[in-house]
């Protein structure tokens, strides 16, 4: 199918954004990664039932308008997370748990998020941190009782999925990114719902990412192309 560009998208609510390429992509492939010696294929279907499961148990979590603190490492499940933060109306502040623990401390007294979203391999990490007495954490990733396309989610419980009933306002923040501090200490933006728009109008095939998700030009390069 043709890209969705921009005039199409625009005025969209990233719910309502989502419905679109659900129907004009639906068995098309949207994500593909190497696990445990094979390839897992996830069609634009199954990765939008995803991000709804996934948006349920975060709106059932109260966390419409609050800021989630989501890590930035590379990982389909981390992405799923991010892109339901913006669907049901959150606040998906990207994470680099790299920087040094001084840093992430003081970063996150300022956040004061209401939720952390991380791998498995990095909750020690925010431990050390002692960010888990502060705010819950959840893991993003597969729960391996069940199979890709049924409940794909430790956090979720439920295979309800979510359904926006009122227009979120496109102003609204919807992301939280870190600036590198190239020319001092580095600062938060916050961008709102619009922001997320696709920016191109020319599909690239496939993709690979390789900057991790607390870069702009990855979030950027993920919308444009699952439009």
């Amino acid at each position: 199918g043709k890209m969705l560009s921009y005039l199409e998208c625009k005025g969209l609510s990233f719910y309502e954004l989502l419905m679109t390429i659900r129907e004009r992509y639906k068995d098309l492939l949207s994500f593909s990664w190497w696990e445990d010696g094979g390839p897992i294929d996830i069609t634009y279907d199954q990765m939008v039932k995803h991000v709804l499961l996934a948006s349920d148990f975060l709106n059932r979590k109260g966390m419409k308008g609050k800021r989630i603190a989501i890590s930035g490492i590379n990982s389909y499940d981390i992405i799923v997370d991010m892109l339901a933060a913006f669907t049901m109306g959150a606040v998906a502040v990207m994470i680099d748990l790299d920087l040094d623990d001084r840093t992430l401390k003081e970063e996150f007294e300022k956040l004061s998020p209401a939720m952390i979203i991380c791998r498995a391999d990095e909750i020690e990490r925010i431990k050390e941190l002692g960010w888990d007495d502060i705010a819950p954490v959840y893991l993003a990733g597969y729960d391996e009782s069940h199979s890709i396309g049924e409940v794909p989610y430790q956090h979720i419980g439920s295979d309800s999925c979510f359904e926006m009933r009122d227009k979120p306002d496109l102003e609204a923040p919807s992301l939280m990114l870190r600036t590198s501090g190239s020319t001092g200490t580095g600062k938060w933006v916050i961008l709102p719902q619009r922001a997320l728009w696709p920016h191109d109008t020319s599909p690239t095939g496939r993709q690979v990412l390789i900057l991790p998700l607390y870069h702009v030009a990855v979030i950027s390069a993920v919308v444009d192309n699952i439009c």
